[in-house]
């Protein structure tokens, strides 16, 4: 799937690393919902197991995702050593 799928606030973003804010709405493009992967999303089978992040509210059924606020670096799943790569771009 590429980002031209996705909209912000109703409108289309032209890049994956669009920033989003607090209060911004994420959702699939309308034309874009009849998609198989997106039909599957809908239907809940590729939802997260575990405990739903606290700074997003999610509607599958929209395919749609609420930005509450930002999330605190422990809140983010990010597999990386942050000191290490610091170490790196510092030689």
């Amino acid at each position: 799937m590429t980002h031209r799928h996705i909209t912000v606030n109703g409108r289309r973003v032209d890049r994956p690393s669009y920033r989003t804010r607090p209060g911004d709405v994420v959702a699939v493009a309308g034309r874009s919902r009849g998609l198989d992967p997106f039909v599957v999303a809908a239907a809940g089978a590729n939802a997260p197991a575990g405990e739903p992040v606290p700074y997003l509210v999610a509607d599958l059924s929209g395919l749609t995702v609420r930005v509450e606020r930002q999330p605190e670096r422990r809140e983010i799943p990010v597999r990386c050593d942050e000191h290490l790569v610091v170490e790196y771009y510092s030689r």
